[in-house]
């Protein structure tokens, strides 16, 4: 450790110090375990995982975050501790000058909560930075949020647990919040009300859906392009979501591979500034596949550049048009373009009488379907294949 200061309080000298060595790190990692023993909701981290995110070199976030672990002290005992985060590429994206903490852990005593937060905020000056905000992770792989309800619930090692006077502290230390974050459980019963069984089964038909039946791990991954896909989309608007840099794609990619699954860069690809630099750094990565429209919003609109690419780099990496394809254009894109494969939504409404009663409407399509939902038609898929014959 190397001592960076002392604090005089009520309950004796605090001594805030600041972690540096291996063996520090574990005394960081491994401190709340006895902060929480006999609580029965909170579930430690693995060292293992812990410990590649705070070293440099093995976590990918380090490439654009710099970080710096503090520890409270009185005597011998450690009585706190906290992780700063400088995310220069949140800062650049957001338009913020802003230092994240992370990995706040203290006991109850206000005195040693606000010497930690005063190290984090210490070092903002020094940083020229103007705001400090957390719990916030390195990125959204990471643990983040401040708990302010449900401390009886069990956790899990993957989600942050902590005291309900963690928040007092925070509150009193002049922080506000900034956005709501909800958790919920759902808890399935032995045995499903045969009326609920009955209206998935309805659902899953009227909708064309199916579930996945997943017996092992590696039968999830040819749908792992897909799932990641969601995930960006359904939580790109939350507050401080950062896209993931080059190395931890080539992190989450190496995982994928290890299950001898597919890679699918989906159509990211379509905003990028130089298309061609960063398909030979998807090819460098390892990427098998590009869902893109060529950077425009219909895919026969930037067939141009899809040709090209295709031509410079179809041996490398399969390049998939997508967006505007149907039975009308799926055999002209592929002639005009020499690419082997389409991707289609063949995307057809049916009409749902319940979607609206009296002045109730659970519509969410525009018009002219917000009384209709939207699915997969089978004779547009088979429409489509029939063209390409």
């Amino acid at each position: 450790m190397k001592y960076l200061y002392s604090l005089k309080s009520a309950n004796g000298k605090i001594d805030i110090k600041e972690v540096k060595s291996s063996r520090d790190i574990t005394k960081f990692i491994v401190f709340p375990n006895s902060l929480y023993i006999g609580n029965k909701s909170y579930v430690p981290s693995l060292l293992m995982d812990e410990r590649e995110n705070l070293t440099p070199g093995k976590n990918p976030a380090y490439e654009y975050c710099d970080a710096r672990m503090f520890m409270a002290y009185r005597g011998n005992t450690a009585v706190g501790r906290v992780l700063a985060i400088h995310n220069k590429r949140f800062n650049r994206l957001w338009n913020r000058k802003c230092i994240r903490f992370s990995r706040f852990d203290v006991i109850e005593d206000f005195e040693v909560a606000k010497a930690l937060i005063d190290a984090v905020e210490k070092w903002a000056e020094e940083l020229g930075m103007n705001e400090v905000q957390g719990p916030m992770g390195f990125c959204d792989l990471d643990k983040e949020g401040l708990l302010v309800d449900g401390f009886d619930e069990r956790g899990m090692f993957i989600t942050a647990y902590n005291h309900k006077y963690y928040g007092e502290f925070i509150e009193r230390l002049g922080y506000s919040k900034i956005a709501d974050w909800v958790e919920r459980e759902i808890k399935v019963p032995e045995a499903l009300d045969p009326r609920i069984e009955k209206i998935a089964e309805y659902s899953l038909k009227k909708t064309g859906l199916h579930m996945l039946d997943i017996k092992k791990a590696k039968d999830i991954i040819p749908y792992a392009d897909g799932i990641f896909e969601v995930l960006e989309e359904a939580y790109r608007d939350l507050y401080g979501v950062i896209p993931l840099n080059e190395k931890q794609t080539k992190k989450m990619i190496d995982i994928i591979k290890e299950y001898q699954g597919e890679v699918v860069f989906h159509r990211a690809f379509d905003c990028v500034a130089d298309p061609y630099a960063s398909i030979e750094l998807l090819i460098h990565l390892g990427v098998d596949r590009i869902l893109t429209s060529g950077l425009k919003p219909k895919a026969m609109d930037g067939k141009e550049l899809i040709k090209d690419l295709q031509n410079k780099y179809g041996n490398q990496i399969e390049i998939l048009a997508g967006s505007g394809i149907n039975a009308s254009n799926a055999r002209k894109m592929m002639e005009d373009t020499g690419i082997y494969q389409v991707h289609s939504s063949c995307k057809d409404w049916i009409n749902d009488p319940t979607t609206k009663t009296h002045e109730v409407s659970y519509a969410y399509a525009p018009s002219p379907h917000e009384n209709d939902y939207d699915v997969v038609s089978k004779g547009l898929v088979e429409k489509i294949v029939e063209s390409i014959k």
